[in-house]
């Protein structure tokens, strides 16, 4: 996919990065809240549990490309 207007192209991957930043805090967010309800009231002799590793940028941007593939083919 090659850009003919750079600015175009700017505009289409901070508004990409801004969804795989909301994607990542959504799941940051539910990981974290999971995790308080499993290990309510962490002590010193008993740690809060490793929450899992998030998705990397990749895969999220991976995965809200197929999505709005799929949306495309739809239509």
């Amino acid at each position: 996919m090659a850009c003919s207007d750079l600015a175009f192209c700017e505009r289409n991957l901070r508004e990409m990065n801004g969804r795989i930043d909301r994607e990542n805090n959504k799941q940051r967010y539910q990981l974290i809240k999971s995790a308080d309800k499993k290990e309510h009231g962490a002590t010193a002799s008993r740690p809060r549990k490793q929450l899992p590793k998030l998705k990397s940028r990749a895969a999220i941007f991976r995965e809200v490309l197929g999505r709005e593939d799929s949306i495309k083919k739809e239509r």
